[in-house]
């Protein structure tokens, strides 16, 4: 059996089989184009030749033709020059995945929010400034990316999208997030790295479900006390903050694998930490310590332990004896 894939790269869950080798005659034709239920990717990358050059690359603008692939599930649109989107775009009513990533939209297009199927919406490495407040009529959406753009606030409105389960804002200019976010009980990842955050909503231990939090290289000076809410975290990232001290709450952690606490001015680390049965990375360098509690020897998942550049004056012996860890560490005093 042949395998044809037109080079706009037409994918279904699996490949598109042509076996009368007759797919380009369909796509011509926009009474057939429209039985075809596929994903379309006319990224830069993608876009090689369609039959009659309607799709040109890179895109400085999607033709009305788009329209016609009323059943399309996912499209990518990854790395041209768009800045608007057609109103015909608004005829993909069963879209479910949708990558706008790498273009030049300065506002989400209006004709988006029409699409009530969404579940994936990817607008990272745009020079978004704001987002407007009709974004709760994606009722379905579970993942939203909005990384690398120019962000400077959230509407409050976010909160209200809540069955998002994966949320990527990092690369902004964020310097709060509003309380709303913290209705978003179905979370389970969230990258807020690299904006300019001091503080984090007091409801943020609602978030029960992450499984994944970044919260590298913001200006937090703690992080929540409701940590202790978070038992289904596996990675936590606090790296480049201003954080001193770490809230007992961490000892309930017992799913983490994976603590990053570089680059902060941590001094004591808490006897709690031994808590954490199923950590196997560990990194602390470039902070303030001058000793470890002996409870760390508790770890015995632990692989990297990263010690560098702190004012350690002692190891504990328990700690030296764990065959398995690999420390990496440089003492100072």
């Amino acid at each position: 059996m042949k395998v044809f894939v037109f080079t706009a790269l037409l994918l279904l869950t699996a490949c598109v089989y042509d076996p009368e080798n007759n797919l380009k005659e369909k796509l011509k034709s926009p009474a057939t184009i429209t039985e075809l239920n596929l994903s379309l990717d006319l990224s830069h990358d993608g876009i090689l030749e369609f039959p009659n050059p309607i799709f040109q690359k890179p895109m400085k603008k999607l033709p009305p033709e788009i329209g016609r692939f009323i059943n399309l599930e996912k499209l990518s649109l990854l790395g041209n020059d768009l800045r608007d989107l057609p109103v015909e775009f608004g005829n993909l009513v069963n879209l479910k995945e949708v990558d706008l990533s790498c273009n030049n939209f300065s506002k989400i297009p209006f004709i988006v929010f029409k699409l009530r199927q969404l579940e994936v919406l990817d607008l990272s490495a745009n020079p978004l400034e704001k987002f407007p407040p009709e974004l709760p009529s994606l009722v379905n959406l579970r993942v939203l990316r909005l990384s690398t753009n120019k962000l400077s606030e959230l509407p409050k409105e976010i909160g209200e999208l809540l069955s998002l389960q994966d949320l990527s804002l990092y690369d902004n200019q964020l310097k709060i997030l509003p309380k709303e976010i913290c209705h978003l009980t179905e979370l389970k990842s969230l990258s807020i790295e690299n904006n300019q955050l001091s503080d984090l909503p007091k409801q943020f231990g609602n978030l029960s479900k992450l499984k994944f939090l970044d919260l590298s290289y913001n200006r937090l000076s703690s992080l929540p006390a409701e940590i202790g809410n978070w038992g289904n975290l596996e990675r936590l990232d606090a790296t480049g903050n201003h954080i001193a001290d770490l809230p007992s709450g961490i000892s309930n952690l017992s799913n983490l694998r994976t603590l990053c606490l570089s680059a902060n001015k941590i001094r004591i680390i808490p006897s709690e930490i031994g808590n954490l049965v199923n950590l196997s990375w560990l990194d602390l360098s470039e902070n303030h310590i001058t000793d470890l509690p002996a409870e760390c020897s508790m770890l015995k998942k632990i692989e990297q332990l990263n010690l560098r550049r702190n004012r350690l004056v002692n190891m504990p012996e328990a700690i030296i004896a764990m065959t398995s860890i690999t420390i990496h560490k440089r003492l100072y005093n």
